[in-house]
């Protein structure tokens, strides 16, 4: 299933004007790092030449029309979101598209391996330098970027290797 990486805003880089992904209120040199990241970890993730079907689409935020196109044009099966209320599942679904949440998305991946997704899920804590977090710092993160779910099962797995 495709991965689509667009966002709302738009800024420079390398005299590019490229559209990406905002999380939060980022500083543009966050976001340049954020971009890069992501663009490291899936190469192909990057998805272009929608902007043709973005007037043809209505959604109840116009502003996020731009997100539903560049699904259609990647073939994504879903649109991973917390805004599922600008994102009606009727409207997605004459396009072969389902809204989901992250929780439950998140959840799904676990379910359908967990062991591989622990394993990310080591080394993602391993990988956390600046700050450092512990297994409960981890999941309260986790918690308070609404991903509760997640937080439970990784809960009941974290510090117990065998289950």
């Amino acid at each position: 299933m495709p991965t689509i990486r667009v966002g709302p805003k738009k800024f420079t880089t390398n005299g590019c004007e490229t559209h990406s992904a905002t999380i939060g209120f980022l500083e543009p040199f966050k976001l340049a790092r954020t971009r890069e990241l992501m663009d490291r970890a899936m190469p192909n993730a990057l998805v272009s030449r929608y902007d043709g079907l973005i007037d043809t689409l209505v959604l109840p935020d116009p502003n996020d029309r731009h997100v539903l196109a560049a699904a259609i044009t990647a073939n994504a099966a879903y649109i991973v979101t917390y805004n599922l209320s600008d994102f009606p599942v009727a409207t997605l679904a004459s396009f072969g598209v389902t809204p989901v949440h992250p929780d439950v998305f998140l959840c799904a991946l676990f379910e359908r391996n967990p062991g591989l997704f622990m394993r990310g899920v080591h080394s993602h804590i391993a990988s956390l330098i600046n700050p450092t977090k512990s297994v409960p710092e981890y999941l309260d993160t986790l918690r308070s970027n609404r991903l509760g779910n997640l937080a439970i099962l990784l809960d009941q797995r974290l510090g117990h290797p065998d289950r």
